[in-house]
C-alpha cells in the first residue's frame, strides 16, 4: 500500500511541474531589457525566418531588424529532426529559455527541441 501511495504522489509532484511549466507566456513585443538573463516563456506567430551560420532565425513579428527572435543554434538543429524553417514558420508557437540581448535585439538561443512548440492560437476576448 505505502508503495501505491509513493507512485501517486511522484505522479502527482511530476504532473504539477508540467503545469507549473505552462505558466502565462509574454507576448513577443512585450520582451524587453527587464527580462534580460531571465528564463521565461514567449508566445506569438512566427512571421518569418533565415537562416544564418549562427543558425536559423525565427522572428516574432513583420520587421525583421526590430522583432524578438528564436534562434535555432546551428549545432543544435540536427537534434530537431524536422526542417525547423518549415515546421514552425507561420505558426503559433512558444519559446521558453534565458532571454539575451545583441545590438538592441532581443531572442533566446534554442538547444533542445523541448524548447520550442507549436501551440493553439489563444483567442482574443472583449
Amino acid at each position: 500500500m505505502k508503495a501505491s501511495a509513493i507512485i501517486l504522489v511522484l505522479t502527482l509532484g511530476f504532473a504539477a511541474a508540467v503545469f507549473a511549466q505552462e505558466e502565462a507566456a509574454v507576448r513577443p513585443d512585450a520582451v524587453g531589457k527587464d527580462q534580460v538573463g531571465k528564463k521565461i516563456a514567449v508566445e506569438g506567430r512566427i512571421y518569418s525566418n533565415s537562416k544564418s551560420a549562427a543558425g536559423i532565425h525565427l522572428y516574432f513579428g513583420p520587421d525583421t531588424s526590430t522583432a524578438f527572435q528564436a534562434l535555432v543554434q546551428a549545432k543544435s538543429i540536427y537534434k530537431f529532426e524536422v526542417d525547423v524553417a518549415k515546421k514552425f514558420d507561420k505558426r503559433n508557437v512558444r519559446v521558453t529559455g534565458k532571454v539575451e540581448e545583441q545590438s538592441g535585439k532581443y531572442f533566446i538561443r534554442v538547444d533542445e527541441p523541448s524548447q520550442l512548440k507549436v501551440v493553439a492560437k489563444k483567442r482574443e476576448t472583449s
